[in-house]
């Protein structure tokens, strides 16, 4: 299925914090739109507007059932999603597919911006990316101030984005002549985000005394190569 979550942003130092890791930070909602269905469905874990018809423990039952009946889960910046999934209890253990690493892929070096909205209109998606949340920052509101129904619809209007983008960028990966020759490299590069992104929640161990060696081992070989190429240049060009 095609996931996305929304959470609350934590902004300290004129700098926006999106992670879980911030102690002010929240999950607010998650969106799932599986492949073979016709529509999405969201479901809500924190906001200022909760009522008692808002029953929490389903939700998160739901999402849990449908993550364990999942083997690839599909999102733009997907690490985003799968820290935020992890960090707040859920269990997911499959692959992924992230629409986003797929166009950077694509793009071949090009530097070109890659946010949902832009790289949706890039390959003319129907369903195009809402600005509903830049309105509600623009007066102050977070995320969980939104209200319900706008930001479900903010969501849902995200996963079908995705969803159609998805779809595009697998039509050009096993269709397109130029592109088939990528089809390992968006599978190792999805691969890669999963461990990128538990190093990111985890951390992982440095052998110091390894790392200064290989610091030394690449200080050396610099000397070198810059010294045979000096030594190249003097003689092609002599003293100029």
């Amino acid at each position: 299925p095609i996931l996305d979550v929304e959470n609350t942003i934590t902004t300290k130092d004129n700098k926006k914090h999106l992670d879980p890791f911030e102690r002010t930070n929240s999950l607010v909602m998650v969106g799932i739109y599986p492949l073979d269905a016709t529509d999405s469905s969201t479901y809500i874990f924190d906001h200022c507007d909760i009522t008692k018809d808002d029953d929490i423990l389903h939700n998160r039952n739901t999402v849990q059932r449908i993550l364990d009946e999942t083997t690839t889960l599909v999102g733009h910046n997907i690490s985003h999603d799968l820290l935020w999934l992890w960090e707040s209890g859920f269990i997911y253990t499959g692959r992924v597919y992230d629409t986003m690493l797929s166009e950077y892929i694509f793009n071949r070096g090009v530097s070109q911006l890659l946010d949902l909205g832009t790289v949706a209109r890039r390959y003319d998606c129907a369903v195009e990316k809402q600005d509903t949340l830049k309105e509600y920052f623009k007066k102050g509101l977070g995320v969980d101030e939104v209200p319900k129904d706008e930001l479900s619809s903010y969501l849902s209007s995200d996963l079908h984005a995705t969803q159609e983008l998805f779809h595009s960028l697998e039509n050009e990966l096993n269709n397109n002549s130029d592109s088939i020759g990528l089809i390992n490299t968006v599978k190792h590069t999805n691969d890669v985000c999963i461990t990128l992104a538990k190093i990111y929640k985890r951390g992982f161990s440095v052998d110091v005394e390894k790392l200064n060696n290989v610091k030394k081992e690449f200080e050396k070989e610099k000397l070198e190569i810059e010294k045979r190429l000096s030594t190249q240049v003097r003689e092609l060009m002599g003293d100029t």
